[in-house]
């Protein structure tokens, strides 16, 4: 092969990676099949080429691109990034247990890395194991303590049996983590737990953010009926009430029972 076929290699996989970060992962592929053309054992081109199958969801095409990959550099099956590849490709192909086996022996060979003991929590989700997820979701969290996705994640798992702690994960995160659905979610767990004033400033918020949301607005007049506050109840439920037409809220009806409307 000729440095100037190597050269052309070098060229089109950047542009390929520069296509790939701009989010148009079908002209990072084709640009990627073309420097492995000038250069079939291109191993940043092959990588490339399995990391945009792995993101476009097409495991066994992934597959085929990291065995072409260790068929021409067979030291590089143990590239982390080539296992953490082959996992998630074995995920995607429904072949979890595989990928596990594949993301524990990756967090043994490099202990500092994160990524394993990230892609071992979203599998153990998928595989409805809570108490392994939450074990790897710790660990995340041990070494990247600022990861808001890995609490509200942990949040999730933890509301089954403790929600108040649940809703407290939730909102102890930075403002700008906390997501609205995460904190609809926190005020659900709070109600759970029994904390209803900790639920009430929750919705109240939240109906104040979102006024035109009727799920809010309902849960947040279901519950404030619930506490007594059966004015305010009204109040939230009358502009949901008057969209639904004849048709009322239970908690507008008894709110207005309870206030003799």
């Amino acid at each position: 092969m000729s440095l100037a076929d190597r050269a052309k290699a070098l060229e089109l996989t950047d542009l390929a990676q520069t296509c790939f970060d701009a989010g148009r992962a079908e002209d990072a592929l084709s640009h990627a099949d073309a420097a492995l053309r000038c250069d079939p054992d291109s191993l940043h081109a092959r990588l490339l080429q399995a990391r945009i199958h792995v993101a476009q969801e097409r495991p066994a095409d992934a597959t085929r691109a990291l065995n072409a990959l260790v068929a021409s550099h067979s030291q590089s099956a143990q590239r982390p990034d080539v296992m953490l590849l082959r996992a998630q490709a074995l995920a995607l192909g429904h072949q979890s247990g595989l990928a596990l086996v594949q993301m524990h022996t990756m967090s043994r060979r490099v202990p500092d890395d994160v990524r394993p003991y990230r892609l071992l929590a979203t599998i153990h989700v998928q595989r409805n194991d809570a108490a392994q997820a939450s074990a790897a979701l710790q660990q995340v969290l041990r070494m990247e303590p600022s990861n808001t996705n890995a609490k509200r994640m942990l949040a999730s798992l933890t509301a089954a049996t403790n929600p108040q702690r649940a809703a407290e994960r939730v909102t102890n995160l930075p403002p700008a983590a906390q997501d609205d659905a995460a904190v609809l979610a926190a005020a659900h767990w709070f109600i759970r737990a029994g904390r209803d004033a900790d639920a009430r400033a929750l919705l109240e918020g939240l109906c104040e953010r979102h006024p035109d949301d009727m799920s809010v607005r309902i849960a947040a007049g279901e519950l404030v009926d619930r506490m007594g506050d059966h004015a305010r109840a009204i109040q939230l439920l009358q502009g949901p009430a008057r969209r639904r037409g004849s048709h009322q809220p239970r908690a507008l009806v008894h709110s207005a029972k309870a206030c003799g409307r």
